[in-house]
């Protein structure tokens, strides 16, 4: 059996008001029943208003180790027949709503998985929070956005200072920075399925999903030294895994893949403290599948009956050897729960954590299994959190796991909690001084949606809410969240930006500091030192709030009562992938510069270096790789005094205290 250990997510995707459509109820009913999260298992009784105050919703019940696989096959049994037994009966129902094609109308009682995904210990306005800077024998090393300090996340480039390795369309790139910088060596990763990867000494730890007929999707690169392609992987067993790939970059002229393994399941994110790699993989056991496509209730019931504890453990392919992934012992059940009242309890696998430790190869990967949904992965240095959306007839749920990763071992859960409402994305989550801030967007009530703040505690053995704070924004949904040491700042949208400035020194007591309006919104929000904030997002027509184009704002927050709006760049039209993905985004605290790109419309555009003087925002450069369709830069980074940009046609370089013109390392 492969190493395992015993323990206690690119989200931004947001599901209608309504729920999933009618359609697709009756799928993802069964489905939910095998991948719903062990904190599916409570039956909070909050109601999910908007603008007037509730109680903090109940915690998740505790979670206990399985006993053995007929444990994990009883828990299975009893939640799959409880799930076929309520998808037959609301069935008519179902059907009925599906002809008549009623938005928002969702079949009563059902619990459905709904798709969204330390360092917090900064003073407000410290430039630091969200950005990787650090010193690498003696090189100034600014790399690509992040989250917190301190928290890698896995990406499409990573320098140490001494190199850049990049992967774009499947291939691995190692640019030696030698005083004349070149590609060095190049690695065809796509059979691999490659993704993004982390830097970790002389190895690339590569990450990727792939699916069970691989194919490759980009053309093998052209004959030349060090463009060898990585030996074909063994072809999955199973329809989805996660690929995790060791590269050795001793020599950098020969990238040489050491080590490949696939877990069952989807990739959802990767962080890394240290030196140790933590992933979070997503599955769905066959057997919800088989439940859902059985014919009468009769047939479901005989499936679910069937259910084999050891099956429904995740499995790794590795070396050519197809195994089940840690034990039945690792999985962590329900300590009780009652599957029919009106949620599912967990069977595994669905947030399954594997850590990468240095010297370890692929066969010590220490499994902690619990069973449920993951979309949202949010990480500070000693804790990861994995977080779902769900709904139910209460309307939508984030529910939340907390894993101590303080050491390098196994991680080790250590609570479970539940928030009203769902979740934007990594941002609405944020750990300070045992307390964990959600902020999410909940449903219903005479206003419809509006943003609310949860605060949980940490420190038991469940989360606990025992905070709150409501009516943010009423009418309007959450489009961006920031926090920064005891601040929050939450951005709501319907026709302007209401950007709120929340108080959140005492987590029992959360207050509404100010509150801002404006034009469009901010997608992404940057503490830039000083009392200053800037915002990614959209403009707007303040009367219909149609979106008009990109706009980049710098917001005075010092005094969180009289919050302003100091200055904007506004481009008719454009939009950028920063609202999508904050690793798209640089900050340069020392030269007071951000990198922004731009899609000028068809994925085409610069991007846009902009320096932060005083009160205004100054448009310093415009950085293009070329003029073809479709490029445009997606990351950007700072190396000893030079800024580099890398696109899907390469690198380019410049000096960061006076962009212009690059100098082009093409792929």
């Amino acid at each position: 059996m492969v190493g395992h250990g015993r323990g206690r997510d690119r989200s931004g995707h947001q599901r209608r008001a309504g729920g999933p459509r009618p359609g697709r109820r009756l799928q993802q009913a069964a489905a939910a029943a095998v991948v719903a999260l062990a904190a599916a298992g409570c039956t909070a009784d909050w109601d999910a208003a908007p603008v007037f105050p509730v109680e903090p919703p109940a915690a998740v019940e505790s979670l206990r180790a399985a006993e053995d696989c007929d444990d994990v096959a009883g828990a299975a049994r009893s939640a799959l027949e409880a799930a076929a037994a309520r998808m037959w009966s609301a069935r008519d129902d179902a059907v009925r709503t599906f002809d008549e094609d009623v938005p928002g109308e969702a079949v009563a009682g059902w619990d459905m998985a709904g798709a969204g995904d330390g360092a917090a210990d900064v003073p407000p306005g410290d430039e630091r929070a969200g950005s990787v800077e650090r010193e690498a024998a003696g090189t100034e090393v600014i790399g690509t956005n992040t989250q917190e300090a301190d928290v890698d996340e896995a990406d499409i480039v990573k320098t140490d200072g001494r190199r850049i390795v990049t992967i774009t369309d499947g291939v691995l790139r190692v640019v030696e920075l030698d005083g004349s910088p070149a590609v060095d060596g190049t690695l065809d990763l796509g059979d691999h399925a490659a993704a993004e990867l982390f830097l970790r000494g002389d190895d690339a730890v590569v990450i990727g999903s792939a699916h069970a007929t691989v194919q490759r999707t980009v053309p093998a690169p052209l004959p030349g030294p060090g463009t060898e392609p990585a030996p074909m992987p063994e072809p999955l067993p199973f329809p989805t895994g996660t690929t995790i790939t060791i590269v050795s970059l001793a020599d950098p002229t020969t990238p040489t893949v050491t080590a490949t393994a696939s877990v069952e399941g989807s990739h959802v994110a990767a962080r890394m403290v240290g030196t140790t790699v933590r992933l979070v993989v997503r599955g769905e056991p066959q057997v919800a599948t088989d439940v859902l496509a059985a014919p009468d209730p009769a047939t479901a019931r005989e499936v679910a009956a069937s259910v084999d504890g050891e099956e429904l453990l995740p499995r790794i392919l590795l070396d050519g050897r197809v195994e089940r992934l840690g034990g039945c012992s690792d999985v962590l059940l329900l300590a009780a729960g009652d599957p029919d009242a009106g949620s599912f309890a967990p069977s595994p696998p669905l947030a399954t954590i594997t850590t990468l430790t240095v010297g370890d190869d692929l066969e010590e990967l220490h499994p902690v299994t619990i069973q449920g949904a993951a979309d949202t992965v949010y990480a500070s240095t000693g804790a990861l959190y994995v977080a779902a959306t769900r709904w139910d007839g209460q309307g939508p749920r984030t529910e939340v796991h907390r894993f101590d990763t303080s050491g390098d071992g196994p991680a080790t859960h250590t609570g479970s909690g539940v928030a009203p409402g769902r979740l934007l994305n990594q941002f609405s989550l944020s750990e300070r001084e045992g307390a964990l801030r959600v902020v999410t967007t909940v449903d219903g009530g005479p206003t419809g949606m509006s943003g609310r703040l949860t605060v949980l505690d940490t420190e038991g053995d469940t989360l606990d809410a025992i905070g709150h704070l409501d009516g943010l924004g009423p009418g309007e949904e959450v489009k961006s969240v920031r926090f920064v040491g005891d601040l929050g700042y939450v951005v709501t949208f319907r026709t302007t930006d209401p950007l709120y400035a929340l108080d959140l020194s005492d987590a029992r007591n959360p207050r509404l500091l100010g509150e801002l309006k404006i034009p469009g919104f901010s997608q992404y929000l940057h503490p830039v030192g000083d009392g200053l904030l800037l915002g990614v997002g959209r403009d707007a027509d303040p009367r219909t709030g149609m979106t008009t184009g990109l706009k980049v704002s710098l917001f005075d927050v010092r005094d969180p009562a009289a919050m302003a709006e100091l200055d904007q760049l506004v481009l008719p039209g454009a939009s950028s992938p920063v609202g999508d993905d904050h690793r798209a985004f640089l900050w340069d605290a020392g030269r007071d510069q951000a990198v922004v790109p731009v899609d000028l419309g068809g994925g085409s555009g610069p991007a846009l270096v902009l320096r932060v003087s005083g009160q205004r925002l100054e448009r310093v450069a415009e950085l293009r790789h070329g003029d073809a369709v479709g490029v445009t830069p997606l990351r950007a980074f700072v190396v000893d005094g030079d800024l580099w940009t890398l696109s899907r046609l390469g690198l380019g370089r410049t000096p960061a205290d006076a962009p212009g013109a690059i100098d082009h390392i093409g792929f």
